[in-house]
């Protein structure tokens, strides 16, 4: 069990569950206010929706498609980050992705919170124009404005240097593009679809990330010049965050991935073949093993009941022989978040 200097790994991630009430209400149960919320209807193909303070509470972007931030849409919104949660606005349209009468809702809730400050060096080109980031969780979101030069650096505020980045273009169409290490920096994948991962010098210039700023290359999608993005950032954090990457058995008797904790929140993608989405599972959506329940990040499709991870005390194993998870001789990559049993209080905790 790794030993971490967070002792409370929900002061940082939680994932939340509630009920729509088909007007304007609080969501609490949270524990912290959010920077980021990442939402989700349980029982209905509507998308997945993500929130952040750094664009403004009520600025949507589905996560399931490649469409432009939209700003108070009729088929509600959040409309405020509150201390405990955040506030939903239903919508007037009858599709409603946040808020709708009776439908219960997955929130992955996000705590950053260090809004001025952000450190620069000599090779910055790109100062993010607004941001909120934790150096104890490892945690930023960014805001900033592409310049269209293959090289430029952005500032992100880590302090260590980004394992997982997503960015995503604002202001026209364009995809959700994905950074993870064990990929390299010669690599990309897209969160809205379930494309394998592509070589292209264009998204990350092939130049890994350092501790000060993240690097990109000329893509529409990462840098198109005066192109508006948004960039979530993350670093693996002893005890509470990590990333990694294994090869399939095709055996029900799968891979275990080490984290050194017990996850809350795991996401993973076929690397190697298309046709695989990106999948969730979380202690909120199912507390038991084996993890019953999952989502699909890049569709829109409801909850979907599949028995194929367990979620134990270091890390999560694989019960299944599904391609998409345990896929014989393919390779997948992963990211997961969670809580260690012992902090450096001395205390023994649990995970969730």
């Amino acid at each position: 069990m790794a030993f971490t200097t967070i002792n409370k790994a929900t002061t940082f991630y939680n994932g939340n569950l509630y009920t729509g009430t088909g007007s304007t209400a609080t969501v609490t149960g949270v524990g912290f206010q959010p920077d980021a919320a990442w939402i989700k209807i349980s029982g209905s193909s509507f998308n997945g929706t993500m929130w952040d303070s750094v664009r403004g509470a009520n600025n949507r972007l589905f996560t399931p498609t490649n469409a432009i931030n939209l700003v108070d849409e009729p088929d509600g919104y959040v409309s405020a980050f509150t201390a405990d949660g955040f506030t939903v606005t239903a919508g007037s349209s009858g599709d409603d992705y946040v808020n709708n009468t009776s439908d219960e809702y997955y929130s992955w809730n996000w705590k950053a919170g260090t809004t001025s400050g952000i450190t620069t060096d000599g090779s910055t080109t790109i100062t993010p124009t607004a941001y909120s980031f934790n150096a104890t969780s490892k945690c930023s979101i960014l805001k900033y404005s592409g310049n269209g030069v293959a090289g430029a650096k952005v500032a992100h505020g880590l302090g260590v240097a980004p394992t997982f980045m997503i960015i995503k273009r604002m202001d026209a169409t364009a995809h959700w593009t994905v950074y993870h290490q064990s990929l390299g920096n010669e690599y990309k994948l897209y969160l809205n679809n379930d494309y394998a991962k592509t070589d292209d010098a264009a998204a990350w210039n092939d130049t890994s990330p350092d501790t000060v700023n993240f690097t990109l290359g000329t893509e529409n999608d990462v840098n198109n010049s005066g192109g508006t993005y948004v960039a979530y950032c993350f670093a693996d954090r002893q005890g509470y965050f990590k990333t990694g990457d294994y090869v399939g058995n095709g055996n029900v008797n799968g891979y275990f991935a080490y984290c050194g904790f017990k996850p809350s929140l795991v996401i993973i993608k076929m690397a190697t073949d298309a046709g695989y989405s990106w999948t969730m599972r979380g202690n909120k959506m199912n507390p038991y093993n084996v993890a019953e329940n999952n989502f699909a990040c890049d569709t829109n499709a409801a909850m979907a009941a599949s028995k194929d991870i367990d979620l134990v005390s270091n890390g999560w194993k694989g019960r299944t022989t599904d391609g998409g998870i345990m896929g014989d001789t393919k390779t997948f990559v992963w990211v997961a978040w969670g809580q260690s049993i012992v902090g450096d209080n001395g205390v023994t905790g649990t995970a969730y």
